[in-house]
């Protein structure tokens, strides 16, 4: 008997998938696939490998701003991608620290930036924001990214120049005696914070 495994891969709005066998998935998500793919279920094995979308919620998918369940996470992405910048912008001068001119420039530059890898993932069945710096972006599952995301990531690059301003961003990087990401981002995950100890 030649035993087959058939993976299917579909792509939605930028979307990498999230691996489970076809036997897993209920009549509801056996609808959807077909639905979104036009792939019919009954044509292939009980084993196939079926990879699905993250379930987003409606301010997931219709708001502006980055919704709150992510906000942390996005600030912890967003404070990595800070680091990334101005060390690259330091070794770019061998050493030598940034100007006004070109910490206003370095800043400029990645509030400006595509933020490709950004979105939200479904981890094993779960919605988590993946982006660099987290280690949701080393976890397979899949990722719808792009497009509001994008958007979402530029504006909370805005909201924390707006709060600190781009030389205060990277005073605070260069100061030794802070620790970045959490005083970067601690006006974004005091709420987060305080829902997991309720929890």
């Amino acid at each position: 008997m030649n035993c087959k495994v058939v993976i299917i891969l579909f792509l939605v709005n930028f979307t990498v998938m999230h691996a489970q066998r076809k036997k897993d998935l209920n009549e509801e998500e056996l609808a959807k696939l077909k639905e979104q793919t036009g792939i019919d279920p009954n044509e292939v094995s009980d084993d196939a490998i079926i990879l699905s979308p993250p379930k987003l919620t409606e301010e997931d998918e219709g708001s502006k701003f980055m919704p709150e369940a992510y906000r942390c996470d996005a600030c912890r992405s967003m404070s990595y991608l800070f680091v990334q910048k101005f060390t690259k912008a330091e070794v770019k001068k061998k050493g030598a620290k940034l100007s006004y001119v070109e910490i206003l420039e370095t800043v400029e530059e990645l509030c400006h930036d595509e933020f490709k890898e950004i979105g939200v993932k479904n981890v094993l069945g779960h919605n988590r924001f993946s982006g660099p710096g987290l280690n949701t972006a080393q976890m397979s599952g899949m990722v719808d990214a792009g497009g509001v995301w994008k958007n979402r990531m530029q504006k909370l690059c805005e909201e924390l120049v707006g709060e600190f301003e781009e030389d205060g961003i990277y005073a605070m990087w260069d100061d030794p005696e802070m620790s970045f990401e959490a005083d970067l981002c601690s006006s974004y995950c005091r709420n987060q914070r305080r829902a997991n100890t309720e929890l």
